[in-house]
């Protein structure tokens, strides 16, 4: 999927390279007409109503600063009209990010560095707000334009990259865009501080939108960020969520279904990162009515709810996740999922593979009727994120890991057990197979697909060599009759992503069986093998004692963690030490840490005494002692 975006949208970009390309600058001279940066109209909805009438494809470079939907040389003062938006067109490709006239070379690009803003603040009036979940009542947004961008009517080939779209602020769904049978593909954009009924950042009805690479931040609205209604699809690739509020119905960055729209939304996500999202109602990250979203390789965390802190699945909903994380989320009911239904008719399930889940099937909030599917290959163990406070959410590794902050690899002194802990037929995608650092790998291996947001992506953690198993699709460290199982009910079946097609090539088949036997009854280092028990200790008698009595009952001190003990027992020490059950001179296995021997007199005996647990034997030291003459003298012990 990942690579069928990349090839899209480079296709698409190529072509619109060789088609018309109009600049727009807020700095330009008065007199223009798109032609170049010198003469680049000051207003983009000039530059789209140029696009318009063009012959396709075009390409609008808009270079940094601020532009309004109201604005245009026609009225360049802005009309105040709530009704404004830039409507995007098929063929038309808008790009943002350019340096423009303000800098030596107009035509360099950074989204961030020359940030373009498209600004639903239409009377420059807005107050600036601590809180997203103030927005909705905040009186200098109520002359906001209600949709600062439009996609309805469009297909995938009216392209938007590179802005910042805020201030939206509506009554209605969508406040920082409204899609309605409408399909545009949306690239490196940030959403934040919008706000609408239904959507803050982003309202799809009836819409399938490709969403790559996008961040949605402190927008609020019902479905925080994102509203999905009217039987939509989009798809989000790489995206961020980031403290987006809910203020009703629930789903702190994402509704899925609900809404005025009823029916369905089934957003495909994808390498997404859900976080410190909230609402006071149900479902911190993501809220489903009626609705189906796949979510793969995604993380959530710090999100906040009262009833499932990251997930709420609700009157017949169905989730599906793989290779997910989702940790340190909170709510009342439910930590991170929470299942309900409408009625016995609509209840609601989740599918969970290969996924970290705090608290683990135990702590799924589950209402009569409904169905947690709890899959192969799940985890509940600390993900072991880089630094929760800054939300790097990359994994620690011993072996390498990316450093967001130094734009280098690294490692760790401990390793994330979601390394490498994803489903086995899934594709490595772009996960490295190497770093610069380490060319011939010495450090570490990349075996399959790590669970979280950055799995399949080229800043994923590689490993420590042995760290994970290839055809442990149990994910508990070894390979064993658990995973031949899984691997026989996966025989011979065809399609994407099966488990068990470990070598990936979309059939589990003999080649499979090959690369399971190899890995047969093997042990990922991060087992940690039971402690054998201790050695038994302080014997009676003492060890080298003389003049015992005949009579004496051999004692001892059992080892920590020993359940019985194997009694060896002779007048051979040779014989005492080397032996092995069965043997002659294993003469006892007890429970208790005693044994009553016959003794003869003036004779010197050798014993042994080892410690045994499900988990192994531990040998014992050989004692020795010598009886006294003459029957009942010496020394009682």
């Amino acid at each position: 999927m990942r690579a069928f975006y990349t090839v899209f949208f480079c296709l698409f970009a190529a072509a619109a390279s060789q088609g018309r390309i109009i600049y727009v600058d807020g700095n330009a001279p008065a007199v223009n007409d798109g032609t170049s940066w010198q003469n680049a109209y000051r207003y983009v909805q000039d530059a789209l109503a140029n696009a318009d009438y063009s012959e396709k494809p075009v390409e609008i470079r808009v270079a940094q600063g601020l532009y309004r939907p109201d604005e245009s040389s026609a009225e360049p003062n802005g009309t105040g009209n709530r009704g404004a938006t830039f409507q995007l067109i098929n063929a038309v490709i808008v790009k943002g990010g350019y340096a423009g006239l303000a800098q030596p070379d107009p035509n360099a690009r950074d989204v961030r560095v020359y940030e373009t803003i498209l600004s639903g603040d239409l009377d420059e009036n807005d107050a600036r707000l601590a809180n997203p979940a103030d927005i909705w009542r905040e009186p200098t947004r109520a002359d906001n334009c209600q949709h600062v961008v439009t996609g309805s009517g469009t297909d995938g080939t009216a392209i938007l990259d590179g802005f910042t779209l805020s201030a939206g602020h509506t009554s209605s769904p969508g406040g920082g865009m409204y899609n309605q049978q409408g399909s545009p593909t949306i690239i490196d954009c940030r959403f934040t501080w919008n706000c609408a009924e239904w959507g803050g950042g982003m309202a799809n009805q009836r819409s399938s939108p490709t969403v790559i690479g996008c961040s949605f931040e402190k927008n609020a609205g019902g479905g925080g960020a994102v509203n999905n209604g009217g039987d939509s699809a989009p798809k989000f690739l790489n995206c961020r969520f980031i403290d987006n509020v809910a203020l009703w119905a629930g789903g702190g960055a994402m509704l899925n279904g609900y809404a005025g729209f009823g029916s369905t939304g089934n957003p495909t996500v994808v390498n997404c990162i859900f976080s410190g999202n909230w609402t006071d109602r149900y479902g911190g990250a993501m809220y489903n009515e009626r609705s189906t979203p796949t979510i793969t390789n995604c993380t959530f965390s710090s999100n906040a709810a009262e009833r499932g802190g990251a997930i709420y699945n609700y009157r017949d909903s169905s989730s599906i996740l793989t290779d997910c994380i989702l940790w340190g989320d909170t709510a009342k009911l439910g930590g991170e999922i929470y299942l309900a239904a409408y009625d016995e008719r609509y209840p609601s399930t989740i599918s969970v593979s290969y996924s970290n889940v705090q608290g683990g099937y135990e702590k799924v909030g589950v209402e009569t009727g409904c169905t947690v599917q709890w899959g192969h290959g799940n985890i509940e163990t600390d993900p072991r994120f880089v630094d929760l406070n800054s939300r790097d959410y990359h994994l620690k590794s011993e072996g390498w890991r990316w450093d967001r902050n130094w734009s280098t690899w690294v490692w760790d002194d401990v390793t994330s057990l979601c390394i490498d802990a994803g489903n086995p037929g899934s594709p490595l995608g772009g996960e490295p197979l190497t770093v610069p650092a380490d060319p011939s790998n010495k450090w570490g291996q990349n075996l399959r697909i790590n669970m979280g947001a950055y799995g399949g992506s080229a800043e994923a953690s590689i490993g420590p060599h042995n760290w994970a198993l290839l055809a442990d699709l149990s994910n508990n460290g070894t390979v064993d009759l658990i995973d031949f199982a899984i691997f026989s009910q996966d025989w011979q079946d065809e399609g994407p992503e099966e488990p068990s097609d470990l070598n990936r090539n979309m059939r589990v088949d003999c080649a499979d069986f090959i690369l399971a036997a190899y890995d047969w009854l093997a042990t990922a280092t991060w087992v940690v093998s039971p402690p054998l028990p201790a050695r038994a200790s302080d014997p009676f008698p003492p060890d080298g004692a003389v003049n015992v009595d005949t009579y004496a009952r051999l004692r001892w001190t059992p080892g920590h963690n020993g359940l019985s003990h194997d009694v060896y027992f002779g007048t051979d020490g040779s014989s005492v030490a080397n032996a092995k059950k069965p043997s002659p001179v294993h003469v006892s296995s007890t429970s208790y840490s005693v044994y009553d021997p016959f003794l003869l007199e003036n004779t010197t005996y050798y014993w042994r005494i080892d410690e045994v647990s499900l988990d192994g034997t531990t040998k014992g030291v050989v004692w020795h002692f010598t009886t006294a003459r003459g029957i009942g003298g010496g020394t009682r012990l």
